[in-house]
C-alpha cells in the first residue's frame, strides 16, 4: 500500500497507473495531510504548480519508519504551457511519478508512461496530421518515454495498418459472439460458459442470436456496406455440427458473404474442430480461421485446462489446410504458468514450422476474473518469470518471426500483462486480418451481436465514439433480446 498526498492537483488515478506499472498488485490510498500517515508506510507526495509560461511538477517517495520520513526517490519536471492545461497537468503528474519510480528501480518500462491499449493509434493519428516519421519517433521517446525498440515495433505496425484504415463512414464490420467453450482455461476472464453445464441454453441463445441478426440486417441494408464479418467467442466451434451450421448459415445469408472483404471464424481449440465444421465454413465462404494452440507443450495444455494434445493441434491444422482458406491464424501466449524459456521457444518454433499466414503473440495478462489470478494471489501458483526474461523472449520471438517473413501488422496492450509488454499480430505479406486493424484503430463502426458483445459507433466527422453493450449474462441476453435490439437500432440510427 502506498499513501499518496496531492498538492496542486487531484489526479490520484494517474499516480496509481504509474505505481501499478512497476508494482502490479499494489494499491494506493489518498490522504489529505501527513497527519494521516501510519507510523510505518510508503508515502508518495506529488506536487504541481503553474505559472504564466510553465507547469512544474515533482514527485517524492518516502519510507516512513517510526513516524520519521526517509526520502528514497524523487523526480522533477518542467514543461511549457500549451492550450490544454488539464491534459498537460495529467501528463506532468505521470512523468514525475514515472521518473521517480524509474529512479527507484532502475527499470525503464518498454512503453514508458503509456497505459492505453492502442499505441499504434497514436502513430497513425500523428501520420494523419502529416507528422514525419522522425517527429513521431521523437514524440514517442521524449513525451511518452517509450523505449527505442518499442518505437521501432509500433512504427512498423503502422507502416502496414495505416494504409488499410477505413475512411468511409458508410463502411462497417460485424462481430458475432458465441460465448461457449469446451472448458474454461485458467487464464480466461471472458464471459465464456463451459458448454456441458450450459447445453440447455444453446437453442434459446441461437434463436436470440438469429433474431438480432434479422433485425440488424434489415437496418443495415441500403444504409451501410459490410466490410468484414468476424465470429468469435468463446469458441464458436464448441457448438455441435448442426448448431454451428445454423449460426454460420444464418450469418452468411443475412450479411451478404459474397461481397465481404473478409469472413473470419475462430475455430480456436482443436478438440472442437470437425471435418463437418470445416465443410460448413468452406461452403459459406469463410476465408480466415483461427486455430489457437497457445502453447505447443503437452504439460502446459493440461495445466491450463485444455483437453487436447499438441498432436491434436497439428492434426487439425493439417486437416484445415486441405480447405485452402485464405488465411489461418495461430495464437501463442508468453507467460503461461510453469513454462520455461525453452518451452516458449519450442512453441514458436513448432508454430513457424506449420507456416500459418498469421501468428498472434500474446503477453500473459492476469485479469481480475481469471482463475489463474486467484491462484497467484492465494499463493497456489507462482507469479511466473521476471520481466527481463519476458522482454528478451519477446525480442527473440520478433527476430525469429521476421527471419521467417512475418511482419507485425496490428497490436494492442493489456494492463498487468507479463513484463508490461504487448500483444502483436504478425502476418506474411498481404495476409493482414482487416477486422483486427479496424477494431484496434476505431475508425470504422463495428456492430456487436450476441451476449457481452459491444457495438462501437464511429462518428468520423466529430472524432467521437459511442458504445452500446449487449447484456453480459447469458439468460438476461436471451430474455431481453427484443428490447435490447430495439434500443441498439435506435442508437445506431444516429449514424444515418
Amino acid at each position: 500500500m502506498y499513501y499518496v498526498l496531492l498538492e496542486g492537483h487531484n489526479y490520484s488515478y494517474e499516480i496509481y497507473e504509474m505505481v501499478t506499472l512497476y508494482f502490479p498488485q499494489e494499491k494506493i490510498t489518498t490522504i489529505n495531510s501527513e497527519d494521516e500517515l501510519p507510523v510505518y508506510c510508503r508515502y508518495i507526495k506529488s506536487f504541481i504548480s503553474v505559472n504564466e509560461d510553465k507547469i512544474k511538477g515533482s514527485c517524492f517517495l518516502y519510507h516512513v519508519e517510526s513516524g520519521v520520513k526517509n526520502l528514497i526517490s524523487s523526480s522533477e519536471e518542467s514543461l511549457p504551457i500549451d492550450e490544454n492545461i488539464k491534459k498537460l497537468t495529467k501528463h506532468c503528474v505521470k512523468i514525475t511519478a514515472y521518473n521517480m519510480l524509474k529512479n527507484l528501480t532502475g527499470v525503464n518500462m518498454p512503453w514508458g508512461i503509456l497505459v492505453g491499449i492502442r499505441p499504434a493509434k497514436i502513430v497513425n493519428d500523428l501520420k494523419s496530421k502529416d507528422s514525419s516519421i522522425d517527429e513521431i519517433k521523437d514524440i514517442l521517446g521524449d513525451k511518452y518515454r517509450v523505449r527505442e525498440d518499442k518505437i521501432n515495433l509500433v512504427t512498423k505496425v503502422s507502416d502496414i495498418s495505416y494504409p488499410l484504415i477505413n475512411t468511409d463512414s458508410k463502411n462497417i464490420s460485424i462481430y458475432i459472439g458465441i460465448p461457449f467453450c469446451p472448458t474454461r482455461c485458467v487464464y480466461c476472464s471472458f464471459a465464456a460458459y463451459p458448454i456441458k453445464p450450459y447445453e440447455k441454453y444453446i437453442s434459446s441463445y441461437i434463436e436470440a442470436l438469429k433474431y438480432e441478426m434479422d433485425e440488424l440486417s434489415r437496418f443495415i441494408d441500403g444504409k451501410f456496406k459490410i466490410d468484414t464479418l468476424y465470429i468469435g467467442g468463446g469458441t464458436p466451434t464448441s457448438l455441435d455440427d448442426d448448431s454451428f451450421y445454423e449460426v454460420i448459415n444464418h450469418a452468411a445469408q443475412k450479411f451478404h458473404v459474397k461481397s465481404l472483404k473478409e469472413f473470419t471464424v475462430e475455430a480456436g481449440r482443436p478438440d472442437t474442430i470437425t471435418k463437418e465444421k470445416l465443410d460448413i465454413m468452406h461452403e459459406h465462404m469463410v476465408d480466415r480461421i483461427s486455430i489457437n494452440p497457445q502453447t505447443m507443450n503437452d504439460d502446459t495444455l493440461k495445466r491450463i485446462g485444455r483437453l487436447h494434445s499438441v498432436k491434436d493441434i497439428i492434426d487439425k491444422y493439417e486437416l484445415a489446410r486441405k480447405y485452402n482458406f485464405n488465411s489461418i491464424n495461430m495464437d501463442m501466449i508468453v507467460g503461461l504458468p510453469g513454462e520455461t524459456e525453452e518451452d516458449i521457444k519450442n512453441t514458436l518454433d513448432e508454430i513457424i514450422k506449420l507456416n500459418p499466414e498469421n501468428i498472434t503473440v500474446h503477453s500473459m495478462s492476469l485479469k481480475r476474473a481469471s482463475k489463474l489470478k486467484e491462484e497467484i494471489i492465494s499463493g497456489k501458483e507462482d507469479n511466473l518469470n521476471s520481466d527481463n526474461i519476458y522482454d528478451a523472449l519477446m525480442e527473440y520471438i520478433y527476430t525469429n518471426l521476421f527471419k521467417n517473413h512475418y511482419t507485425p501488422y496490428y497490436m494492442y496492450r493489456q494492463k498487468k500483462s507479463a513484463g508490461n509488454l504487448e500483444n502483436v499480430g504478425y502476418c506474411i505479406k498481404d495476409k493482414e486480418c482487416l477486422y483486427n486493424i479496424q477494431m484496434i484503430e476505431e475508425k470504422e463502426t463495428i456492430i456487436g451481436i450476441g451476449a457481452d458483445s459491444v457495438t462501437k459507433m464511429v462518428f468520423t466527422n466529430e472524432n467521437r465514439i459511442e458504445r452500446y453493450a449487449n447484456k453480459k449474462d447469458l439468460t438476461e441476453y436471451i430474455n431481453t433480446i427484443k428490447e435490447s435490439t430495439e434500443k441498439k437500432i435506435k442508437a445506431l440510427g444516429m449514424l444515418t
